[in-house]
């Protein structure tokens, strides 16, 4: 028996939870993709407030849908490619007022 005692991988301790991060991580998402689909519903009339789960899952955050092509954005979110452009638009126009807003806060 010593022998396969030998051969069983002795228990390592175990890395700290990410879990938390993540969540936190998530809930900025969440709460940043919230305030844009608010803002675009507000501005343009155009209500994508019911895909926000969907645009969280698929990790769509305003930093990076300027850089998506809107022909992907329409067919993810099921929307008319023209309706991605001026999403596409509104939120490259909506993180440059954020960072200025940011900036003055600073």
């Amino acid at each position: 028996m010593p022998i396969l005692a030998s051969l069983v991988p002795k228990p390592t301790p175990m890395d700290p939870p990410t879990t938390p991060i993540r969540i936190i991580a998530l809930l900025h998402l969440t709460g940043a993709v919230h305030a844009c689909l608010n803002d675009f519903f507000n501005v343009k009339g155009i209500d994508l407030r019911h895909q926000e789960s969907l645009m969280v899952d698929v990790e769509f955050t305003s930093e990076n849908i300027p850089s998506i092509l809107p022909l992907r954005i329409s067919e993810i979110l099921h929307i008319k490619e023209g309706v991605a452009w001026m999403l596409q638009a509104f939120v490259l126009d909506w993180n440059e007022q954020l960072e200025a807003k940011r900036q003055i806060e600073l």
